[in-house]
């Protein structure tokens, strides 16, 4: 079963990010996170090599 593999999230809280050195960027960029970046969904996706980046280099994810 494919299901024992995959983590199982306790409790998935929304959060807004905060930069560490936020800086002005220009408009053409996006100044709000993706809809849906914040679902458990969004996150199963992701390759492991991602997931390591955003739990290991973004302290409090």
């Amino acid at each position: 079963r494919t299901s024992r593999h995959l983590c199982t999230f306790v409790s998935f809280h929304s959060r807004q990010y905060l930069m560490r050195n936020p800086c002005p960027t220009p408009p053409f960029h996006h100044q709000v996170p993706t809809p849906h970046s914040d679902t458990v969904e969004f996150y199963q996706r992701l390759s492991t090599e991602t997931l390591f980046f955003i739990f290991y280099y973004l302290e409090g994810t």
